[in-house]
Protein backbone atom coordinates (compact mmCIF):
# COMPACT_ATOMS: atom_id res chain seq x y z
CA UNK A 1 0.00 0.00 0.00
CA UNK A 2 1.42 3.37 -1.01
CA UNK A 3 1.78 6.07 1.62
CA UNK A 4 -0.66 8.28 -0.30
CA UNK A 5 -3.39 5.61 -0.46
CA UNK A 6 -6.29 5.80 1.96
CA UNK A 7 -5.50 3.65 4.98
CA UNK A 8 -6.98 0.16 5.18
CA UNK A 9 -8.52 0.94 8.57
CA UNK A 10 -11.22 3.23 7.05
CA UNK A 11 -10.06 6.25 9.03
CA UNK A 12 -10.11 8.33 5.84
CA UNK A 13 -6.46 9.28 6.40
CA UNK A 14 -3.53 8.51 4.07
CA UNK A 15 -1.76 5.27 4.97
CA UNK A 16 1.51 7.16 5.46
CA UNK A 17 0.07 9.28 8.27
CA UNK A 18 -2.08 6.54 9.77
CA UNK A 19 -1.04 2.87 9.99
CA UNK A 20 2.26 2.84 8.15
CA UNK A 21 4.83 1.70 10.73
CA UNK A 22 2.12 1.70 13.43
CA UNK A 23 3.70 -1.42 14.96
CA UNK A 24 6.74 0.71 15.83
CA UNK A 25 4.74 3.61 17.27
CA UNK A 26 4.49 4.26 20.99
CA UNK A 27 1.15 3.71 22.68
CA UNK A 28 -0.25 6.96 24.14
CA UNK A 29 0.15 7.18 27.91
CA UNK A 30 -3.18 6.36 29.56
CA UNK A 31 -3.42 9.59 31.55
CA UNK A 32 -2.48 11.71 28.54
CA UNK A 33 -5.06 9.88 26.43
CA UNK A 34 -7.78 10.40 29.04
CA UNK A 35 -6.94 14.10 29.16
CA UNK A 36 -7.15 14.29 25.37
CA UNK A 37 -10.62 12.74 25.54
CA UNK A 38 -11.73 15.27 28.17
CA UNK A 39 -10.33 18.20 26.15
CA UNK A 40 -12.08 17.12 22.97
CA UNK A 41 -14.28 19.96 21.74
CA UNK A 42 -16.74 20.35 18.90
CA UNK A 43 -17.21 23.41 16.70
CA UNK A 44 -19.33 25.80 18.77
CA UNK A 45 -22.64 26.06 16.91
CA UNK A 46 -26.18 26.95 17.95
CA UNK A 47 -28.92 24.36 17.39
CA UNK A 48 -31.69 26.95 16.94
CA UNK A 49 -33.66 26.33 13.71
CA UNK A 50 -32.73 29.82 12.43
CA UNK A 51 -29.02 29.54 13.24
CA UNK A 52 -26.62 31.04 12.39
CA UNK A 53 -28.95 34.02 11.84
CA UNK A 54 -29.19 36.16 14.94
CA UNK A 55 -26.72 34.06 16.93
CA UNK A 56 -24.61 35.30 19.80
CA UNK A 57 -22.03 33.60 21.99
CA UNK A 58 -22.40 29.85 22.56
CA UNK A 59 -23.29 29.15 26.19
CA UNK A 60 -23.73 26.16 28.49
CA UNK A 61 -27.44 25.59 27.94
CA UNK A 62 -29.54 23.64 30.43
CA UNK A 63 -31.56 20.65 29.27
CA UNK A 64 -33.47 20.68 32.55
CA UNK A 65 -34.38 24.25 33.45
CA UNK A 66 -32.35 25.66 36.32
CA UNK A 67 -35.09 27.61 38.07
CA UNK A 68 -38.13 25.56 38.96
CA UNK A 69 -36.44 22.44 37.63
CA UNK A 70 -33.02 21.56 39.00
CA UNK A 71 -33.52 24.05 41.83
CA UNK A 72 -36.41 22.05 43.30
CA UNK A 73 -34.44 18.79 43.15
CA UNK A 74 -31.23 20.26 44.53
CA UNK A 75 -29.94 20.20 48.08
CA UNK A 76 -27.33 22.76 49.03
CA UNK A 77 -27.40 23.86 45.40
CA UNK A 78 -26.41 20.43 44.03
CA UNK A 79 -28.03 17.44 42.36
CA UNK A 80 -26.52 13.97 41.95
CA UNK A 81 -25.38 12.44 38.66
CA UNK A 82 -24.37 8.81 38.16
CA UNK A 83 -21.43 8.97 35.76
CA UNK A 84 -19.57 6.08 34.16
CA UNK A 85 -15.87 6.73 34.75
CA UNK A 86 -13.31 4.18 33.54
CA UNK A 87 -15.89 1.42 33.71
CA UNK A 88 -17.06 2.35 37.22
CA UNK A 89 -20.37 4.06 38.01
CA UNK A 90 -19.67 7.00 40.32
CA UNK A 91 -21.97 9.27 42.29
CA UNK A 92 -21.01 12.85 41.41
CA UNK A 93 -22.47 16.06 42.92
CA UNK A 94 -23.19 18.75 40.34
CA UNK A 95 -24.08 22.37 41.00
CA UNK A 96 -27.31 23.43 39.33
CA UNK A 97 -25.42 26.03 37.32
CA UNK A 98 -23.60 23.30 35.38
CA UNK A 99 -25.75 20.18 35.79
CA UNK A 100 -27.48 19.00 32.59
CA UNK A 101 -25.74 21.63 30.45
CA UNK A 102 -24.20 21.36 26.98
CA UNK A 103 -22.71 23.82 24.51
CA UNK A 104 -25.69 23.61 22.17
CA UNK A 105 -27.27 27.06 22.00
CA UNK A 106 -26.18 30.69 21.94
CA UNK A 107 -27.05 33.34 24.50
CA UNK A 108 -29.35 35.08 22.01
CA UNK A 109 -31.51 32.03 21.33
CA UNK A 110 -31.38 29.84 24.45
CA UNK A 111 -33.51 32.07 26.65
CA UNK A 112 -36.00 33.22 24.02
CA UNK A 113 -36.60 29.81 22.41
CA UNK A 114 -37.27 27.97 25.66
CA UNK A 115 -38.98 30.75 27.63
CA UNK A 116 -42.40 29.04 27.38
CA UNK A 117 -41.08 26.00 29.28
CA UNK A 118 -38.90 27.89 31.76
CA UNK A 119 -41.05 30.79 32.94
CA UNK A 120 -43.84 29.67 35.23
CA UNK A 121 -46.62 29.00 35.54
CA UNK A 122 -46.18 26.97 32.38
CA UNK A 123 -49.10 25.66 30.33
CA UNK A 124 -49.04 22.05 29.18
CA UNK A 125 -49.66 22.46 25.45
CA UNK A 126 -48.22 21.75 22.00
CA UNK A 127 -45.55 24.44 22.44
CA UNK A 128 -44.30 22.79 25.63
CA UNK A 129 -44.29 19.31 24.10
CA UNK A 130 -42.41 20.51 21.03
CA UNK A 131 -39.80 22.56 22.88
CA UNK A 132 -39.02 19.82 25.40
CA UNK A 133 -38.59 17.35 22.53
CA UNK A 134 -36.42 19.79 20.57
CA UNK A 135 -34.12 20.35 23.54
CA UNK A 136 -33.81 16.62 24.29
CA UNK A 137 -32.93 15.96 20.65
CA UNK A 138 -30.40 18.81 20.50
CA UNK A 139 -28.65 17.47 23.61
CA UNK A 140 -28.44 13.91 22.29
CA UNK A 141 -27.20 15.11 18.90
CA UNK A 142 -24.43 17.10 20.60
CA UNK A 143 -23.41 14.16 22.80
CA UNK A 144 -23.42 11.82 19.83
CA UNK A 145 -21.16 14.17 17.88
CA UNK A 146 -18.69 14.11 20.77
CA UNK A 147 -18.80 10.30 20.86
CA UNK A 148 -18.19 10.17 17.11
CA UNK A 149 -15.21 12.50 17.44
CA UNK A 150 -13.72 10.21 20.11
CA UNK A 151 -13.59 7.35 17.62
CA UNK A 152 -10.68 9.09 15.89
CA UNK A 153 -8.74 9.14 19.16
CA UNK A 154 -9.56 5.51 19.92
CA UNK A 155 -7.97 4.54 16.60
CA UNK A 156 -4.56 5.38 18.08
CA UNK A 157 -4.74 2.65 20.72
CA UNK A 158 -3.30 -0.10 18.53
CA UNK A 159 0.09 1.64 18.46
CA UNK A 160 2.91 -0.85 19.00
CA UNK A 161 0.75 -3.84 18.00
CA UNK A 162 1.52 -6.22 15.18
CA UNK A 163 -0.62 -6.11 12.02
CA UNK A 164 -2.95 -8.96 13.00
CA UNK A 165 -3.72 -7.29 16.31
CA UNK A 166 -4.18 -3.93 14.57
CA UNK A 167 -6.67 -5.45 12.13
CA UNK A 168 -8.70 -7.07 14.92
CA UNK A 169 -8.78 -3.84 16.93
CA UNK A 170 -9.68 -1.66 13.94
CA UNK A 171 -12.60 -3.95 13.05
CA UNK A 172 -14.02 -3.16 16.48
CA UNK A 173 -13.43 0.55 15.96
CA UNK A 174 -15.02 0.39 12.51
CA UNK A 175 -18.14 -1.13 14.05
CA UNK A 176 -18.24 1.76 16.53
CA UNK A 177 -17.76 4.24 13.69
CA UNK A 178 -20.57 2.77 11.58
CA UNK A 179 -22.93 2.76 14.56
CA UNK A 180 -22.05 6.36 15.39
CA UNK A 181 -22.61 7.45 11.80
CA UNK A 182 -26.01 5.74 11.61
CA UNK A 183 -27.05 7.35 14.89
CA UNK A 184 -25.83 10.73 13.63
CA UNK A 185 -27.89 10.34 10.46
CA UNK A 186 -31.06 9.47 12.40
CA UNK A 187 -30.60 12.34 14.86
CA UNK A 188 -29.86 14.81 12.07
CA UNK A 189 -32.87 13.70 10.04
CA UNK A 190 -35.18 14.20 13.02
CA UNK A 191 -33.57 17.56 13.81
CA UNK A 192 -34.14 18.73 10.23
CA UNK A 193 -37.81 17.74 10.45
CA UNK A 194 -38.28 19.64 13.71
CA UNK A 195 -36.41 22.66 12.33
CA UNK A 196 -38.76 22.78 9.35
CA UNK A 197 -41.81 22.47 11.58
CA UNK A 198 -40.63 25.35 13.76
CA UNK A 199 -39.85 27.61 10.81
CA UNK A 200 -43.11 26.88 8.99
CA UNK A 201 -45.42 26.64 11.97
CA UNK A 202 -46.77 23.41 10.47
CA UNK A 203 -46.42 20.57 12.98
CA UNK A 204 -47.94 17.84 10.83
CA UNK A 205 -45.97 14.67 11.49
CA UNK A 206 -45.03 15.66 15.05
CA UNK A 207 -46.59 13.47 17.70
CA UNK A 208 -46.25 13.77 21.44
CA UNK A 209 -47.87 12.90 24.74
CA UNK A 210 -47.30 14.50 28.12
CA UNK A 211 -48.34 13.06 31.48
CA UNK A 212 -48.44 15.35 34.52
CA UNK A 213 -48.01 13.39 37.73
CA UNK A 214 -49.72 14.45 40.94
CA UNK A 215 -46.47 15.02 42.84
CA UNK A 216 -42.84 16.00 42.39
CA UNK A 217 -40.64 13.01 41.56
CA UNK A 218 -37.02 12.95 42.83
CA UNK A 219 -35.28 12.82 39.44
CA UNK A 220 -35.21 14.45 36.02
CA UNK A 221 -33.79 13.66 32.59
CA UNK A 222 -33.80 14.76 28.97
CA UNK A 223 -32.60 12.99 25.83
CA UNK A 224 -33.42 10.98 22.72
CA UNK A 225 -33.18 7.20 22.50
CA UNK A 226 -33.96 4.25 20.24
CA UNK A 227 -36.93 2.25 21.61
CA UNK A 228 -35.63 -1.29 21.09
CA UNK A 229 -38.51 -2.86 23.01
CA UNK A 230 -41.77 -1.56 24.40
CA UNK A 231 -42.60 -0.99 28.06
CA UNK A 232 -43.52 -4.66 28.52
CA UNK A 233 -40.33 -5.91 26.85
CA UNK A 234 -41.77 -6.79 23.44
CA UNK A 235 -39.12 -6.18 20.71
CA UNK A 236 -39.78 -3.17 18.46
CA UNK A 237 -36.69 -2.71 16.30
CA UNK A 238 -33.39 -4.58 16.12
CA UNK A 239 -30.48 -2.17 16.17
CA UNK A 240 -27.29 -3.02 14.33
CA UNK A 241 -29.05 -4.95 11.57
CA UNK A 242 -29.43 -3.35 8.15
CA UNK A 243 -28.89 0.27 7.20
CA UNK A 244 -32.49 1.52 7.21
CA UNK A 245 -33.25 4.47 9.54
CA UNK A 246 -34.41 3.56 13.02
CA UNK A 247 -37.09 5.46 14.89
CA UNK A 248 -36.27 7.62 17.89
CA UNK A 249 -38.16 8.97 20.86
CA UNK A 250 -37.42 12.24 22.66
CA UNK A 251 -38.05 11.81 26.38
CA UNK A 252 -38.16 14.38 29.15
CA UNK A 253 -38.96 13.94 32.84
CA UNK A 254 -38.88 17.33 34.51
CA UNK A 255 -40.28 19.31 37.44
CA UNK A 256 -43.30 21.25 36.21
CA UNK A 257 -45.19 23.81 38.29
CA UNK A 258 -44.28 21.99 41.50
CA UNK A 259 -45.09 18.53 40.14
CA UNK A 260 -43.42 16.31 37.51
CA UNK A 261 -44.12 16.13 33.79
CA UNK A 262 -43.14 13.19 31.57
CA UNK A 263 -43.17 13.65 27.79
CA UNK A 264 -42.52 11.38 24.82
CA UNK A 265 -42.32 12.80 21.29
CA UNK A 266 -41.61 11.28 17.89
CA UNK A 267 -41.89 11.82 14.13
CA UNK A 268 -41.99 8.20 12.98
CA UNK A 269 -44.57 6.41 10.92
CA UNK A 270 -48.02 5.55 12.16
CA UNK A 271 -47.88 2.27 14.10
CA UNK A 272 -44.08 2.36 13.93
CA UNK A 273 -41.74 1.39 16.79
CA UNK A 274 -41.93 4.80 18.50
CA UNK A 275 -45.71 4.94 18.44
CA UNK A 276 -46.02 1.35 19.67
CA UNK A 277 -43.68 2.17 22.57
CA UNK A 278 -45.89 5.11 23.54
CA UNK A 279 -49.05 3.02 23.26
CA UNK A 280 -47.54 0.42 25.58
CA UNK A 281 -46.79 3.17 28.12
CA UNK A 282 -50.32 4.56 27.82
CA UNK A 283 -51.71 1.07 28.47
CA UNK A 284 -50.13 0.97 31.94
CA UNK A 285 -52.31 1.65 34.94
CA UNK A 286 -52.00 5.26 36.04
CA UNK A 287 -50.25 4.26 39.27
CA UNK A 288 -47.59 2.34 37.25
CA UNK A 289 -46.61 5.14 34.88
CA UNK A 290 -44.39 7.18 37.23
CA UNK A 291 -42.44 4.10 38.27
CA UNK A 292 -41.93 3.04 34.64
CA UNK A 293 -40.81 6.55 33.66
CA UNK A 294 -38.28 6.63 36.50
CA UNK A 295 -36.84 3.20 35.69
CA UNK A 296 -36.72 4.17 32.01
CA UNK A 297 -34.44 7.04 32.91
CA UNK A 298 -31.91 4.69 34.49
CA UNK A 299 -32.12 2.41 31.46
CA UNK A 300 -32.11 4.81 28.50
CA UNK A 301 -30.89 8.24 29.59
CA UNK A 302 -27.33 9.47 30.06
CA UNK A 303 -28.50 12.92 31.17
CA UNK A 304 -30.07 11.93 34.52
CA UNK A 305 -30.26 14.15 37.64
CA UNK A 306 -31.24 12.89 41.11
CA UNK A 307 -32.19 14.47 44.42
CA UNK A 308 -29.15 13.58 46.58
CA UNK A 309 -30.98 12.54 49.76
CA UNK A 310 -33.46 10.39 47.85
CA UNK A 311 -30.66 8.42 46.24
CA UNK A 312 -28.60 8.14 49.41
CA UNK A 313 -31.56 6.96 51.48
CA UNK A 314 -32.59 4.17 49.11
CA UNK A 315 -31.91 0.67 50.48
CA UNK A 316 -28.61 -0.72 49.24
CA UNK A 317 -30.40 -3.45 47.29
CA UNK A 318 -32.53 -0.84 45.50
CA UNK A 319 -29.51 1.27 44.57
CA UNK A 320 -27.77 -1.86 43.34
CA UNK A 321 -30.71 -2.78 41.10
CA UNK A 322 -30.85 0.73 39.62
CA UNK A 323 -27.09 0.82 39.11
CA UNK A 324 -27.27 -2.52 37.28
CA UNK A 325 -30.04 -1.15 35.06
CA UNK A 326 -27.91 1.92 34.32
CA UNK A 327 -24.84 -0.19 33.50
CA UNK A 328 -26.68 -2.66 31.25
CA UNK A 329 -25.45 -2.52 27.69
CA UNK A 330 -22.23 -0.64 28.51
CA UNK A 331 -18.78 -2.08 27.83
CA UNK A 332 -18.25 -3.02 31.48
CA UNK A 333 -21.85 -3.88 32.35
CA UNK A 334 -24.14 -6.84 31.71
CA UNK A 335 -26.01 -7.30 28.44
CA UNK A 336 -29.16 -5.24 28.11
CA UNK A 337 -32.09 -7.64 28.31
CA UNK A 338 -35.59 -6.31 27.53
CA UNK A 339 -37.73 -6.33 30.64
CA UNK A 340 -41.15 -5.26 31.84
CA UNK A 341 -40.86 -1.67 33.06
CA UNK A 342 -44.52 -1.77 34.00
CA UNK A 343 -43.67 -4.00 36.96
CA UNK A 344 -40.07 -2.85 37.47
CA UNK A 345 -38.56 -3.28 40.93
CA UNK A 346 -37.96 -1.56 43.22
CA UNK A 347 -41.18 0.44 43.07
CA UNK A 348 -39.96 4.05 43.10
CA UNK A 349 -43.30 5.85 42.87
CA UNK A 350 -47.02 5.18 42.54
CA UNK A 351 -47.92 8.82 41.87
CA UNK A 352 -51.07 8.89 39.72
CA UNK A 353 -51.42 10.88 36.51
CA UNK A 354 -53.22 14.16 37.12
CA UNK A 355 -53.49 15.42 33.53
CA UNK A 356 -52.57 14.35 30.01
CA UNK A 357 -51.84 16.36 26.87
CA UNK A 358 -51.62 14.78 23.40
CA UNK A 359 -50.65 16.12 20.00
CA UNK A 360 -51.55 13.84 17.13
CA UNK A 361 -49.75 15.67 14.33
CA UNK A 362 -52.86 17.58 13.30
CA UNK A 363 -54.62 19.21 16.24
CA UNK A 364 -53.83 19.10 19.97
CA UNK A 365 -56.29 17.31 22.18
CA UNK A 366 -56.17 17.24 25.95
CA UNK A 367 -57.65 15.06 28.63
Amino acid sequence: MAASDLCWCHSGQPFGSCHQNREHAELPHQKAFEEAIKRLKLPRTCAHPDAPNGCGKIVDAHTIQKNGGLSVLAEDGHVTELLLDDGVLRQVPKGIGVASTFEGFCNAHDGTLFAPVESGPRPLDIAALFLLAFRALAYSRHRQALAHARVGLYRQLDAGCQLECQAHYQRTILSMQVGAELLAADLTAMKERLDQMYRSGNYAGFRAVGWLFSELLPLAYSGAFYPESDIRGTPLQRLGHGDAPFEMLCATLTPWNGKTLFTLAWTGQSDGPAERYVRSFEALADDQKANAAMHGGFEDQENLMLRPSWWNELPETSRGALEARRMAGTETGPDKIPGDLGSAQPVLSMAPVEATCRFSGVNPDSG
